[in-house]
């Protein structure tokens, strides 16, 4: 979970949070990264920190209903990301198909080569703590949540509240985990946003 994505002018937060959290289960999954480790040793298409393509998640990622957007860079959403990874049978690697930040044709080629598939994915209940608190322990790694972003222009430092009350669901994040500093009574959520490593 190395990197932090940076979605440019593209609105493809859905495709980066999608992307980084199927990378950080990636490298929670010891196994796996000994394959890929072992794959890499003589196969150059497999990098040695294993980053999936975004861009093929904004390019190949069909939204004919619209949900969350009109597709690509007008949005859509998480479920659909993962629904086209496992339709294709896995996600590639950035080496093949690197992120432009735009609309571009669905490249099939990419498919023909090494990807990383998923078998399955839960969406959980909407605004309920419990079920996504037990998923981040459960799985061991970062989680793909909505939040209302409509403030987070204004973030400098620190922990961020928003106590306004009306929410608008308008942006994707990689939920990392749960955070509580020690002697404190709260704790905070840590997320790894899209907007460059800067934000």
């Amino acid at each position: 979970m190395n990197i932090v994505r940076d979605q440019g002018n593209c609105g493809s937060c859905w495709a980066e949070a999608a992307t980084s959290t199927f990378e950080g289960q990636m490298e929670v999954n010891s196994t796996l990264m000994e394959e890929l480790e072992s794959l890499g040793k003589t196969d150059k298409k497999v990098p040695t920190t294993p980053t999936l393509s975004s861009q093929t998640v904004v390019s190949c990622t069909p939204n004919k209903k619209h949900c969350g957007g009109t597709g690509g860079c007008g949005g859509a959403t998480v479920e659909l990301a993962y629904d086209m990874v496992m339709a294709n049978g896995g996600l590639p690697f950035a080496v093949e198909w690197g992120y432009a930040g735009s609309d571009e044709t669905c490249r099939q080629d990419v498919f023909k080569n090494h990807r990383i598939n998923m078998a399955s994915y839960t969406v959980l209940p909407s605004n309920k703590l419990s079920p996504l608190q037990e998923a981040l322990v459960s799985s061991g790694g970062p989680i793909a949540v909505s939040v209302d972003a409509s403030n987070w222009f204004m973030y400098s430092e620190g922990v961020y509240s928003d106590g306004s009350g009306d929410f608008t669901v308008n942006h994707a994040v990689t939920l990392m985990g749960y955070k509580m500093p020690e002697g404190s009574s709260s704790g905070y959520w840590d997320i790894k946003n899209s907007w460059r490593a800067y934000w």
